[in-house]
């Protein structure tokens, strides 16, 4: 893990987490790179132009980096090397070949800043980037199926494999109340939550009220601050835990219109047993199995999302019923990630060479 600015080493480093250290005259140069970078964003946006040029695949990762990972392989002998997201692929090159590789990809970047709401500060790669960058391991995951479908595509021939392994959760248990009439919007201050939540209040919420007068939003998260005040709005900031929230406002409503990956709201809420309603790109990457507890609706469709929503408004037993099954959904969800993650683990760390099993007690290699 590289360490950010003004954190001290006793936050970032332990028995488990070693920090990344940059020089003293790279750190220099970084925080220059970090300065024009801002300027030429700031730039872009004051002149209204959101072409923002692609990232380049290295631009955030240092070579020292590389050297310290490969002195890290050299004391603890890794069976598997896992790096997360594309931006720090470059630290596969400090293993030998003896070391399987893996690259979670979190994310396709390629053209993010061309989906609706994006900006000048989106980050995104060439395709010919986000390549090189797959290429680099001998195993890619995605996190979900359409993403895995497109890895696999243009990886074809190459030797790298693409497996299909989602975000973990921690199921706790359903809510213990879905007796409230509200719902609850979760998310950033990221762009594309700050439009699909104006979508909302200005196509759905109206149809909303009129049939539920008494109807309230709480807002959860960083989007507290990127949005103006409203009647209808509870704003409760950032939460330590996410069941305050919804146990006020026992529906999930995700009017997502544009994104890729997978989204994270959504497993949220399924892990403490809340229904949703949500676009069809809200439930990207979800299929049938795990929408159990989920109302989709088209995209671009207010009528139709407002309808499924007053729906469950008006019944505590409807929302009690899907949360139950949201939460189902979320612990066969959980069952299913872990056992493919650590499938593939167990395959890789049997196949490296070398490598063999030991006994308990003896030094084992990790990851």
């Amino acid at each position: 893990s590289a360490r950010p600015f003004g954190r001290s080493r006793d936050q970032y480093e332990n028995q488990t987490l070693q920090a990344l250290e940059r020089t003293v005259p790279v750190r220099a140069r970084y925080a220059l790179r970090r300065i024009v970078s801002r300027a030429s964003r700031v730039w872009r946006m004051a002149i209204r132009d959101e072409r923002a040029p692609a990232r380049g695949l290295d631009d955030t990762f240092e070579p020292e980096f590389v050297l310290q990972s490969g002195a890290l392989d050299a004391r603890e002998r890794f069976d598997v090397v896992v790096v997360e997201y594309l931006f720090s692929s470059w630290a596969l090159s400090a293993f030998g070949p003896g070391v399987p590789k893996v690259v979670d990809t979190h994310d396709s970047l390629v053209n993010r800043h061309l989906l609706s709401g994006a900006t000048a500060e989106t980050v995104h790669l060439t395709m010919e980037e986000q390549l090189r960058g797959l290429r680099r391991a001998d195993v890619v995951l995605a996190i979900q199926p359409q993403e895995c479908l497109e890895f696999r595509e243009v990886l074809a021939g190459s030797g790298v494999s693409c497996r299909l392994v989602s975000h973990l959760l921690e199921p706790a248990s359903p809510l213990d109340s879905y007796r409230p009439v509200a719902a609850t919007f979760l998310g950033s201050e990221y762009s594309m939550n700050k439009e699909s939540l104006a979508w909302f209040m200005r196509e759905i919420c109206p149809a909303v009220v009129d049939r539920v007068p008494r109807f309230r939003l709480q807002l959860i998260g960083g989007i507290c601050g990127a949005v103006p005040d409203h009647p209808l709005l509870d704003k409760l900031g950032k939460v330590e835990d996410l069941r305050v929230g919804f146990q006020r406002g026992p529906i999930s409503v995700n009017p997502t219109l544009s994104g890729t990956g997978i989204s994270i709201k959504m497993l949220d809420g399924m892990a403490l047993g809340v229904p949703a309603v949500t676009t069809r790109t809200g439930a990207r990457g979800f299929d049938a199995a795990y929408t159990n507890g989920m109302v989709v609706v088209e995209d671009g469709d207010p009528g139709a999302f407002a309808q499924a929503l007053v729906a469950l408004l008006d019944s505590e037993e409807k929302r009690e019923a899907l949360g139950r099954l949201a939460y189902a959904d979320a612990c066969r969800w959980r069952e299913t990630q872990e056992g493919a993650l650590e499938d593939l683990l167990g395959e890789l760390a049997r196949r490296r060479k070398g490598y063999s099993f030991v006994a308990p007690g003896e030094r084992r290699g990790r990851t």
